[in-house]
């Protein structure tokens, strides 16, 4: 899209959330490539799908249709992680304002989930889970393992 000169517009294209699926893997490493905002880490696939979740209920509510969403479904646990810590800082109205976040990575077992489950984590691969998405934070990949 940006070339590091030139900003190539017709290089966008947008994506049906509806339409995305995932294939159901019991052994996914979540790489944080950007800070994820939150005091603690490594966190709950769990809650990973929920902050996920309420950031696609956030876009989608702002520029969509208002739409619900319905929570999934995920058995899981942690098998191990890697994190670097960050202190973020930015200026709001004349205020200084401080941001805790890590990037790193977390490997999840997963046990039980729904379809709906495996959507939202591929769904998070494109709009980041966590609040301050305008700052660019909460993005990840998701790489499956054995």
């Amino acid at each position: 899209i940006y070339d590091g000169n030139a900003f190539f517009y017709n290089n966008i294209s947008s994506i049906d959330s509806t339409t995305l699926t995932s294939k159901p893997y019991r052994l996914i490493r979540v790489i944080f490539h950007t800070p994820f905002i939150s005091n603690t880490f490594p966190i709950n696939l769990g809650i990973l799908l929920r902050k996920i979740w309420q950031r696609y209920i956030d876009f989608e509510n702002e520029y969509g249709t208002n739409m619900t969403i319905p929570l999934s479904h995920i058995d899981s646990e942690i098998t191990n992680y890697h994190k670097t810590f960050h202190t973020l800082y930015y200026t709001r109205s004349q205020a200084f304002i401080r941001l805790h976040g890590f990037t790193g990575w977390i490997n999840y077992k997963i046990y039980t989930a729904d379809d709906k489950a495996y959507n939202l984590l591929k769904l998070g691969t494109f709009i980041g889970a966590g609040p301050r998405s305008s700052f660019g934070c909460g993005f990840f990949t998701i790489q499956p393992f054995t």
